[in-house]
């Protein structure tokens, strides 16, 4: 029996079935979310007669009545926007028993009608907003609806669930496992599904780094501050509450703010708009900025020229990481666990700059490995790319310029003669302190310091840290010793604005990443003074990371470092993580049941992931 399924398995033509059965079972299973439409007689009704309204001590009140069947989604009209936002709760009544339905906000910039989904039998649909003035809103056009409409982004979700366990299962029995070409298909599938379903700006300071990125596109690479380019009126208005856009929560409303975007290309005027990543260095942005460019070639409406850009991340994203996974030896376990992380996929889908430098952080120490095991003399060339992929990783983020002492990881025998290596040597770390000042001249020049706040000055901070070593090194003990942690959690399981992944999530991270480890004992043994260059690493990195928000975040002289995210401590996991690799510590698996771990693993946290968005902001 076994040996007929495999045969099956191994049929020419088996990926192309797979692929047709799961579209079939996806489409299938899509169709059962619609059982409600058939069966019931009643498709939808404006109740614009039946609405009551209430006002309490504590808030504003409005009854839907007679409704007397179920629904699906319920509609309505804002006709005056408040100014700021609202939070409402919304209710259904049955038989006298309310139940609770979602909780839901009232977006200032947002288009004028909104969509709840109920999908209950209710006879009374009660909201209840956080307001206590009833001309704060005002409404119309209440109308109940349980009409058929395919939902496309969860049918793709469906699908992907269906075929990437699909192709696990055939790779389990054709005992033909290709941890790349896995990696591939689950990095853009669902990094494909991260840059359409996270709403728009909904990254850690995305509205910072696409005007960056829309900067770039129009051809000004060098300053984003105080020169005018061609922006959409409606654009600039629309970034000016980044945080405070339209959300949408269901299929209905998704389509619905498309719409309110897919005319932002008209009013098109000379404008100059701020960001606070103008003092990031454009390489960053050049990824995004191309997407943002074709867009605008095509002449393609705002919302693709956005969703482009962040497509484009992603599409980098997965090649650099690839190659980090193909070339990564008997680390290459760690860094597919680390790549597939819905974080890092989340932000390489995003905007941000993070992107860049956790995609090269992990392509930086998987090419130095690689060429450290090579038997191959390396070449001047391939020196000069290593150079580049160490610049590339900090250029943005100049805490990480410590990641070019990762070349005296590679023994002098494996270049071309002792002059080679004495020049590889002295040469990186040198690169490194002028690309950093370089940087650091740029920053200075755009004004470091981008945030208000009470008492902040980098001058001032740094004759602080100067004249007062000791109590700066505590500071920063003390600062990573309270939320070492939580940072660890954000590094891995924080989505941005859309949320955690939990807690329960992160303890399995930590054992999949243990497994992970263990089953690399058998890689080339590291020596004390290697294991001493990643940790100095990931120690001076860490500091200068936490030493730049201290320096322009932070108020002079405070007892913690304020502003310093999980996200920050992202590049360091990799080398980090090589400290524990020792045929002391191992686990004697077979390397298909390791990979078949992993694999399953990062599918069930990126299924989690986007099932998390998708119940928030599409179903």
């Amino acid at each position: 029996m076994k040996k007929k399924v495999k045969e099956i398995f191994n049929y020419k033509y088996i990926g192309w079935y797979l692929l047709f059965i799961s579209i079939c079972l996806a489409f299938l299973i899509e169709l059962c979310f619609h059982i409600p439409y058939f069966f019931s007689k009643q498709k939808g009704d404006n109740l614009e007669n039946a609405v009551t309204y209430k006002v309490t001590d504590t808030s504003y009140e409005v009854f839907v009545n007679n409704i007397n069947h179920y629904v699906d989604v319920l509609s309505f009209r804002v006709l005056n926007h408040p100014s700021e936002n609202v939070s409402f709760t919304s209710y259904g009544i049955k038989n006298n028993e309310e139940t609770f339905i979602r909780n839901e906000k009232i977006y200032i910039s947002s288009p004028s009608t909104y969509f709840i989904r109920v999908a209950k039998d209710v006879e009374t649909i009660h909201l209840v907003f956080d307001v206590k003035d009833a001309n704060i809103l005002k409404f119309d056009s209440f109308v109940t609806s349980n009409k058929f409409s395919f939902h496309f982004w969860r049918f793709a979700f469906i699908f992907l669930i269906i075929y990437f366990l699909l192709d696990i299962l055939r790779s389990r029995f054709t005992l033909k496992t290709s941890l790349v070409r896995f990696f591939v298909k689950v990095s853009l599938a669902f990094g494909i599904l991260f840059a359409f379903l996270n709403p728009v700006f909904y990254s850690l300071d995305e509205k910072e780094h696409f005007v960056r990125a829309y900067n770039i596109a129009d051809g000004n690479f060098i300053e984003a501050n105080g020169e005018a380019i061609n922006w959409s009126r409606d654009v600039v208005n629309y970034m000016k509450d980044p945080t405070g856009v339209f959300i949408p929560t269901t299929s209905e409303s998704y389509l619905e703010n498309w719409q309110y975007l897919d005319g932002f290309t008209k009013n098109m005027q000379l404008t100059s708009v701020n960001s606070t990543a103008v003092t990031y260095p454009f390489p960053a942005y050049v990824i995004s900025g191309l997407g943002i460019f074709v867009g605008k070639v095509f002449n393609l409406s705002f919302p693709w020229q956005f969703y482009l850009g962040r497509i484009f991340n992603v599409l980098f994203y997965t090649i650099i990481v690839a190659i980090a996974i193909k070339i990564g030896g008997k680390y290459s376990k760690i860094i597919f666990l680390l790549g597939l992380l819905p974080a890092l996929l989340f932000q390489g889908a995003s905007y941000s700059a993070d992107m860049m430098t956790n995609a090269f952080a992990l392509l930086a120490v998987s090419l130095t490995f690689f060429y450290r095991n090579r038997k191959q003399k390396i070449s001047y060339l391939e020196l000069l790319c290593l150079a580049g992929i160490y610049v590339l990783t900090f250029i943005s983020k100049m805490a990480y310029f410590p990641i070019v002492g990762l070349i005296f990881l590679i023994p002098n025998t494996c270049f071309n003669s002792k002059k080679q290596a004495t020049i590889a040597k002295v040469l990186f770390p040198i690169m490194g302190v002028i690309v950093f000042g370089l940087c650091y001249l740029y920053g200075e020049k755009m004004g470091i310091v981008q945030w208000g706040g009470v008492n902040i000055s980098a001058k001032e901070q740094l004759l602080f840290i100067l004249e007062n070593p000791l109590r700066y090194a505590y500071i920063l003990f003390s600062s990573l010793q309270e939320s070492l942690i939580a940072l660890v959690y954000g590094a891995t399981m924080l989505l941005g604005y859309s949320g955690g992944l939990g807690d329960i999530n992160f303890f399995l991270f930590i054992i999949m990443l243990l497994i992970c480890i263990a089953s690399s004992y058998k890689a080339e043994k590291l020596k004390l003074f290697d294991k001493l260059i990643l940790f100095s690493f990931v120690l001076l990195s860490l500091i200068a990371a936490m030493s730049a928000l201290y320096l322009t975040f932070t108020p002079v002289g405070a007892n913690r470092v304020g502003g310093f995210q999980g996200r920050y401590i992202v590049p360091m996991i990799l080398p980090f993580a090589l400290l524990f690799c020792s045929t002391k510590f191992k686990l004697e698996i077979k390397e298909e049941t390791v990979h078949l771990l992993i694999m399953l693993f990062v599918l069930y946290l990126n299924i989690y992931s986007i099932g998390m968005i998708l119940y928030k902001f599409c179903f």
